[in-house]
C-alpha cells in the first residue's frame, strides 16, 4: 500500500515542483481561491520558481502526495493550535478541497470537524454501502469449508475429529478499512462537545465495526481501494485522526487531509483582541477607551480617497492611535517597509490620529519614530509585533500592556 508522501515547504519560499506535481498544485490552488476567497492570489510565479503566499496548512496533490505549508515568519513549534485558537465564527477554512466550511457562532473547531466527519460517513455509507474486501478467514467448524489445515487437524483429531481448522477467502465488511473508520469516529466522539453529534459518531462507530479496531495502525497513509472512492473524503480525515495529529498536525504538519487557512485575517483578529484588552486595561486605570475595526475615513474632498483603517483606538471621541496590520516578515533593521509607512501615515492623517502603528507578525521589540511634520498628525509612527503563531487565549493582555506603554 502506498503511504502519503509529505512535501514540506514554507510560505514565501520558491517551491521545487515541476511537471505533473506543479499542474496538480495549480489545480488545487484554483479550488482554494474559490473556497477561501482570499484577498490576494495564493500562488505567484517568480524567476526562481512558484511561491505560495498567505496560507498555512496542507494541500493534497493526489498520487499519495501532500504539500505541507508552514508560515513564513519562523513560527513556534505548535503554530497550528495557535491559528485554530484565533479562528472564530466568521472564518472559513478549506477542508479536503471539497467545500467551504464556515463555523457557526456556537460551534467550535473540534465540534465542526466532528460534524464534517459524521456528514462524510453518512454520505459515503448511504451511497456506497459498507466497504467490502476479500479477507482470508481462519475458522474451526464442524463442516469442512475452505482449505483444511491438515497439521492442526491431525494434532487434535484424536480428541475432536469432527472439528476442521480451515482457511478460506471471503468478501466481508469486517476489514481493516471499516475498523479504521470506526475507530476514528470513536476518537472524535470522545472529544465532541455536542451531545447530538457525539451520539451520531457513536452510532456510526458501531455501524462501521461492532468490535474494536486492531490493525488500523497499519493503514496510516494507505490509499483506499479504487472501488471505494466514495469514502475518500471521510478516509482522508480518518488517517489524520488515527495518526494522533490535529488536522493541521501536532507540529503544523498535517497528514492525510487537505486543510488550509488564510493567515492575513488572523493577524487582524489578534489585533482586535489586543485592542479589546487595551480598553479593559485603560478602564482599570480610570480611562475610557474604545476601539473600532475596519473604519473608513475621508482623506480627500470630494471623497476621492477613503482609506480604511484596520484598527483605531479612541478616548471618548478623540483618536489615540490608528493601526495597520501587515502580514509580512520584519525587515532586518526593524524599520517599516516604505509602502507600509506611507499608507499608515496617510490613513492616520485621514483619521486625525496622533499615532500611527504598523502591526507585523513576529516577536521583535518594535520601535517608535517621530514624524517630521510640525503641527500635523500623526506625530509618531510605531511598529508593534504580535506573535500570532504562539498565541494562546489570554496572551492578548500581555500585548495590551506593551501597546499601552508606547501609546500613552
Amino acid at each position: 500500500m502506498k503511504r502519503v508522501a509529505e512535501i514540506a515547504c514554507r510560505e514565501g519560499v520558491p517551491l521545487m515542483l515541476a511537471g505533473r506535481d506543479l499542474a496538480r498544485l495549480e489545480h488545487a490552488v484554483d479550488s482554494l481561491q474559490r473556497t477561501l476567497k482570499p484577498r490576494f492570489d495564493i500562488l505567484n510565479y517568480r524567476k526562481d520558481g512558484p511561491v505560495l503566499n498567505g496560507i498555512a496548512g496542507s494541500i493534497a496533490l493526489g498520487q499519495a502526495k501532500v504539500l505541507t505549508v508552514a508560515p513564513k515568519t519562523a513560527p513556534a513549534t505548535d503554530w497550528a493550535s495557535s491559528l485554530i485558537a484565533l479562528l472564530d465564527s466568521k472564518d472559513a477554512i478549506d477542508i479536503g478541497g471539497l467545500r467551504r466550511t464556515q463555523f457557526g457562532p456556537r460551534r467550535d473547531i473540534p465540534e465542526s470537524i466532528c460534524t464534517i466527519y459524521a456528514d462524510r460517513i453518512d454520505v459515503a455509507y448511504r451511497n456506497e454501502g459498507p466497504i467490502m474486501t476479500i479477507e482470508r478467514l481462519q475458522t474451526t467448524e464442524q463442516m469442512l469449508r475452505g482449505k483444511l489445515d491438515v497439521s492442526r487437524w491431525v494434532s487434535r483429531a484424536a480428541l475432536e475429529p469432527h472439528k476442521f481448522p480451515t482457511t478460506r477467502n471471503v468478501l466481508t465488511a469486517d476489514n481493516s478499512y471499516m475498523h479504521a473508520l470506526s475507530e476514528a469516529a470513536s476518537i472524535l466522539s470522545a472529544s465532541c462537545s455536542s451531545p447530538a453529534v457525539r451520539d451520531r459518531l457513536r452510532r456510526q462507530a458501531y455501524l462501521l465495526s461492532n468490535r474494536p479496531a486492531t490493525s488500523s495502525g497499519q493503514l496510516i497513509g494507505a490509499n483506499l481501494p479504487e472501488a471505494w472512492k466514495g469514502y475518500l473524503p471521510a478516509w482522508s480525515m480518518a488517517l489524520a485522526i488515527l495518526h494522533q495529529a490535529s488536522l493541521l498536525g501536532t507540529r503544523g504538519m498535517q497528514v492525510g487531509v487537505s486543510l488550509c487557512i488564510e493567515l492575513w485575517p488572523l493577524l487582524e483578529r489578534l489585533l482586535a483582541r489586543t485592542l479589546s484588552a487595551s480598553c479593559d486595561l485603560a478602564f482599570g486605570q480610570g480611562r475610557s477607551w474604545t476601539f473600532g475595526m475596519q473604519k473608513q475615513f475621508c482623506l480627500l474632498s470630494p471623497s476621492a480617497a477613503t482609506p480604511k483603517l484596520d484598527g483605531i483606538l479612541f478616548e471618548g471621541d478623540v483618536p489615540v492611535a490608528s493601526f495597520e496590520a501587515k502580514y509580512k516578515e520584519a525587515r532586518p533593521n526593524g524599520v517599516p517597509y516604505p509602502e507600509d509607512l506611507y499608507q499608515a501615515i496617510a490613513a492616520a492623517r485621514a483619521a486625525n490620529s496622533p499615532h500611527a502603528v504598523i502591526v507585523y507578525p513576529g516577536i521583535h521589540d518594535g520601535g517608535t519614530w517621530v514624524v517630521e511634520s510640525p503641527g500635523a498628525y500623526p506625530s509618531r509612527v510605531s511598529t508593534l509585533y504580535l506573535d500570532m503563531f504562539a498565541y494562546k487565549r489570554g496572551v492578548e493582555m500581555e500585548h495590551a500592556k506593551r501597546l499601552f506603554k508606547f501609546v500613552t
